[in-house]
């Protein structure tokens, strides 16, 4: 089996992370461990927002998250919503982070809802 080796001494066989800070695959591209994937999947489809039960889904701790906020990797949109893409701010990423503040069953009306 080949293994692909970061700079942590991470590895991961057959495409499972066993433990990983940085790895890269054996054509130098970086490789992202499961959780990083995960979110940048979700924030992919959410213009670059992800909720705190979508991180901790995704396994990141609190302590992570808590890291990306204080590093200024991410920014906090509203209370447990945060902006990947720091920057980002135009309507629509403020509607969906409402939305999203909102919780499940939550919708746009009116003019945003006809634009959407």
């Amino acid at each position: 089996m080949d293994k692909v080796r970061g700079t942590s001494g991470g590895s991961t066989t057959m495409g499972r992370v066993q433990y990983a800070d940085d790895l890269v695959s054996q054509s130098g591209a970086p490789m992202l461990p499961r959780t990083e994937q995960a979110l940048a999947a979700v924030a992919g489809q959410q213009r670059g927002l992800v909720t705190r039960v979508q991180c901790r889904a995704a396994f990141l701790t609190p302590k992570a998250i808590e890291s990306r906020l204080r590093v200024g990797r991410w920014l906090p949109v509203h209370r447990n919503i945060y902006q990947t893409l720091p920057g980002r701010d135009d309507g629509w990423t403020t509607a969906l982070a409402g939305q999203l503040a909102c919780g499940d069953g939550a919708a746009w009306s009116h003019r945003t809802a006809a634009l959407a």
